[in-house]
């Protein structure tokens, strides 16, 4: 009769366990809508309308990761004409003594980042991972999937770095390269949101 009085309350107890679990994990997840700044210049085969920033929406998917979702002024053509380029910019620690200076802004100190791009005459985008050497060891920052559909760009990502700060900068830029007989004679920064907190 003990042993099966036991049994409910050991059962009771895991089930309050895994509610508790479920409802930490759904309080981290909470998202951000960054709306890029409107383009000055007339869209042009130079500075075409899918290459310009439309917002970015950020969702913490867990401590660990981080899905993006870029909308674009434009549908991204299958083969664009030029070289294509997305980057995404993190300062991890809010700290500009501690990262690479970008252009972005003083106060931004640029720790990890990575690309999607597509070289011109290439069929599809590709990906480049990055890392940092941060309190005496490597860490990562991977992408475990993407897509490149019309006007959407999303994209998952996953760090250890995103875990050990309650919050980080960032930003994402959007730029075109121009080749000629293989040789690479203008690269342009064509959009990019402003440095967010998130």
């Amino acid at each position: 009769m003990l042993t099966l009085r036991r049994f409910p309350v050991v059962a009771t107890l895991t089930i309050s366990a895994l509610f508790s679990l479920d409802v930490h994990a759904e309080e981290e997840k909470h998202s951000l809508l960054v709306e890029a700044t409107a383009p000055k210049q007339v869209f042009s085969e130079q500075r075409p309308e899918y290459l310009h920033i439309k917002n970015v929406l950020v969702t913490r998917e867990g401590t660990q990761r981080l899905e993006f979702e870029v909308t674009l002024l434009g549908k991204m053509p299958i083969n664009p004409k030029e070289s294509v380029s997305i980057y995404f910019g993190f300062d991890i620690d809010k700290d500009s003594s501690t990262g690479s200076v970008t252009a972005q802004s003083s106060n931004f100190g640029q720790d990890v980042g990575f690309f999607i791009y597509q070289n011109q005459g290439d069929s599809k985008f590709r990906v480049t991972n990055n890392s940092v050497d941060f309190k005496g060891r490597q860490r990562d920052i991977n992408v475990s999937k993407f897509k490149v559909d019309g006007d959407k760009i999303s994209v998952s990502v996953r760090s250890e770095l995103f875990s050990m700060f309650d919050s980080f900068k960032f930003f994402v830029s959007v730029s075109q390269r121009v080749f000629e007989k293989g040789k690479m004679v203008n690269e342009t920064q064509i959009s990019t949101t402003p440095v967010t907190v998130f």
